[in-house]
């Protein structure tokens, strides 16, 4: 069976088609440039020709995230934390804590004995933990933003961020920057922030090592490092992309 999940985040829109019995065939992932809709449409029909299946042969296709229920493709809508913990059993049996840092969100899943979603903890409430904090903060250093995590690893003293709110961290970061700090520190400080917050929502839940981290902020080197350096675990790699995990999730639901 051929399926499609749709997973509509906050800043961008993934789509994975899955053959169950071959695992993904393809994937794309898009900003959030147009209607969901026709984001959608465009994505799994590019897919579908990535992975050289005609359109009649998709059975199904489900919806998750943010903005699933604008996704008008698909037939079924369900909870980012499922996906997530459905696809992550699908790719790794032994893991049953991830983190996935988004966008907009942050939030840590925790995965049952049999694959099920046991719990999860999120916020929601401010974007200074996630990846839309990293992007304003690229802009404000004038740094690129794919350099941001490797510039941070270079730190030898990260500067402190305390701020919890986006408004009073941002305003944190123009002040170091006015002070002459070092754009290395400020990341690496920022990074580490990032961090932080993810761990303590996972704290919540009883870390159990191994660990997967999952999202756009999966791919930043920074956030990697200093999650393994502070809880002194290393992060289990994915054999799929990070971004497109809760996607996956969707497909094998659907």
């Amino acid at each position: 069976m051929i399926t499609a999940g749709v997973d509509v985040g906050t800043r961008t829109v993934k789509v994975v088609i899955l053959d169950t019995e071959k695992g993904v065939l393809a994937s794309e992932i898009s900003p959030v440039n147009d209607t969901i809709k026709r984001i959608s449409k465009r994505l799994i029909k590019s897919s579908l020709k990535k992975a050289g299946v005609p359109s009649r042969r998709l059975a199904r296709v489900a919806a998750t995230g943010y903005g699933r229920k604008n996704a008008k493709v698909a037939q079924s809508e369900f909870p980012t934390p499922l996906c997530v913990a459905k696809a992550i059993n699908y790719l790794d049996g032994e893991v049953h804590i991830v983190l996935d840092i988004g966008g907009l969100i942050t939030r840590a899943v925790r995965i049952g004995p049999e694959g099920n979603l046991q719990d999860y903890m999120e916020n929601e409430k401010c974007a200074s933990g996630s990846g839309r904090f990293l992007e304003m903060i690229a802009e404000i250093l004038e740094v690129p933003l794919e350099q941001i995590g490797p510039l941070s690893l270079t730190s030898t003293q990260p500067l402190s961020l305390s701020s919890q709110c986006v408004v009073f961290a941002e305003s944190e970061v123009v002040s170091h920057v006015n002070a002459g700090e070092k754009p290395a520190e400020i990341l690496a400080g920022l990074h580490r922030s990032i961090a932080d917050r993810a761990i303590s929502l996972a704290m919540k839940l009883d870390i159990t090592p191994p660990l997967v981290l999952v999202g756009g902020v999966a791919k930043n080197t920074g956030v990697v490092h200093f999650i393994e350096q502070t809880l002194d675990i290393p992060l289990r790699s994915l054999p799929e992309d990070p971004q497109i995990i809760a996607a996956l999730g969707a497909a094998l639901l659907a």
